[in-house]
């Protein structure tokens, strides 16, 4: 899925930290239970375990380039995104969790993607998440393609 890249406002996001590491993996590993990573293609616990991982790289800009967050009143987190930069023209959500903190998240990427003057924002998703595909249509997303991912 691919959007346009503008301006929306901030977000109140801010760049996560070494020390934001153990919640986030916390959170990752839990979030994303029904991803193509799962058994019977993965053992039980490999879901989890490849998740914490990329978003920790996330965090050190060793995979993705970099892991914003969204904090409540409390300080916890609430939601998290992590983005790439592709090519002088596009960047990419790699990963995007936060109950209910969808549309501020995409926000933060967008604003991001801008500032680093970008033209398009990718994502890609499953067809089977039909959450994630309903917030990127309702934020401006457009299918530009698709694929099948095929496991042994």
């Amino acid at each position: 899925m691919a959007l346009p890249v503008n301006n929306v406002g901030d977000s109140g996001a801010e760049v996560a930290q070494e020390t934001d590491i153990p919640a986030l993996r916390q959170l990752a590993s839990a979030a994303f239970a029904q991803s193509r990573f799962r058994a019977p293609w993965y053992a039980p616990d490999a879901s989890g375990r490849f998740y914490a991982q990329w978003i920790e790289n996330a965090v050190r800009g060793t995979f993705d380039h970099q892991c914003l967050i969204l904090r409540a009143a409390s300080g916890a987190i609430r939601g998290y995104v992590s983005l790439r930069e592709l090519n002088a023209t596009d960047a990419r959500i790699g990963l995007l969790a936060g109950r209910g903190a969808g549309a501020e998240l995409m926000q933060t990427a967008l604003n991001w993607a801008y500032a680093r003057g970008k033209t398009t924002l990718r994502v890609a998703t499953q067809m089977g998440n039909t959450a994630a595909l309903k917030r990127y249509i309702q934020s401006g997303a457009n299918v530009e393609s698709t694929a099948y991912w095929l496991y042994r």
